[in-house]
């Protein structure tokens, strides 16, 4: 692609245009590459199941968040580490969206290790916050958490090996 096809492209997109060729989500957006990973049948599922089990967790969001090209690399990442020695972890873990789709991915349950799942499931904590930062993270809580303790519980319940740590 020449310059001159690359800036009117950029000035398309700047306008909102939304037909350009690619994948636009996630705050990412990418032209020209290889997409089929999304179309793979095994990532399809893996992602289609998380996505169908975590809708309620983000009901008033908008839906779910299309994070697909971050649950794949997450998904490769996991595939490989699944070569060493080790358990794996994640912080941050809302209801599951992102570690599911590796959970389904990876058949994890047959996996001989842990999968730690580390999240308060309700939000930021604000307890010793100064004012300013306590009224932030309220607006963030109400704008982007919910309680999600029952439904992560429900969504790992088939995984022994995916321990669920709230705090």
């Amino acid at each position: 692609m020449g310059t001159r096809e690359f800036r009117r492209r950029v000035a398309l997109f700047l306008k909102g245009e939304k037909s350009l060729p690619g994948f636009s989500a996630d705050n990412l957006r990418v032209n020209r590459k290889n997409l089929t990973f999304m179309d793979e049948p095994r990532f399809k599922a893996a992602w289609g199941l998380a996505k169908a089990a975590n809708e309620t967790a983000f009901g008033r969001k908008g839906g779910t968040p299309d994070i697909r090209w971050r649950a794949h690399v997450c998904c490769w990442a996991a595939t490989n580490a699944l070569k060493l020695k080790g358990d794996f972890v994640e912080f941050g873990v809302n209801a599951g969206l992102l570690s599911m789709t590796v959970c389904h991915y990876t058949d994890f349950e047959t996996q001989d290790r842990k999968f730690w799942l580390f999240d308060t499931f309700e939000g930021i904590p604000t307890d010793g916050l100064e004012e300013e930062k306590k009224a932030r993270a309220d607006r963030i809580n109400a704008d982007l958490y919910s309680d999600v303790w029952d439904l992560a519980q429900r969504n790992f319940s088939s995984y022994s090996n995916a321990i669920l740590v709230k705090g």
